[in-house]
């Protein structure tokens, strides 16, 4: 939590001066409880959309957006983007691209995407963190140590339908030294 915090306060100060509902959104994210895994109440995610979303997506109330997802379990954002699809015949992630600006859109996306497919998304991360010229060396750790024991081999199975790639062979290449032992070691 506290690397979180340093990281918004870096950010905030920085590239989002001229975006405070992504400043809003990274302090709010710091702070939302661990909801667990829990069961779907499907009468709240009905009222979610019938009281709240479409009202907020409507009439650009971003915030209030941002409070509704932070204050849900990620099984319930999943089921609210399901029957959002139901109701509007849109994915929720380009409703939000509509009313948001860039950082913002990439954060309430990123979310909804953990949120509804967590082993896609981190495959993602991955690529991401090895895409174009360069390693985001900090990326790539995150990912791996933190997932390390929990559920890397469907991640490197995704990674391997999303890129045609073995992870094993990209860290191979993009990494080096101990850092690329170490790396190797987790993924094996």
């Amino acid at each position: 939590k506290q690397w979180y915090q340093r990281r918004v306060a870096i950010t905030a100060g920085g590239d989002t001066n001229d975006e405070p509902t992504f400043r809003d959104f990274l302090i709010v994210m710091i702070n939302r409880p661990d909801f667990g895994k829990g069961d779907v109440n499907t009468s709240l995610v009905q009222e979610d959309y019938d009281e709240y979303l479409s009202e907020y997506i409507q009439n650009k109330k971003i915030n209030y957006i941002i409070g509704l997802l932070a204050a849900r379990s990620l099984p319930h954002i999943k089921a609210l983007r399901e029957f959002y699809y139901q109701k509007e015949k849109k994915e929720l992630e380009i409703a939000l691209a509509e009313i948001t600006g860039h950082h913002t859109e990439e954060a309430l996306t990123s979310f909804i995407t953990l949120a509804t497919d967590p082993i896609y998304y981190m495959a993602d991360e991955l690529r991401i963190s090895m895409e174009g010229s360069g390693t985001d060396e900090e990326l790539l750790l995150r990912v791996i140590c933190t997932r390390a024991d929990k559920d890397l081999a469907l991640i490197k199975d995704m990674y391997k339908d999303m890129t045609e790639r073995s992870l094993r062979d990209d860290v191979d290449d993009e990494t080096s030294g101990y850092f690329r032992k170490v790396l190797l070691n987790l993924i094996n």
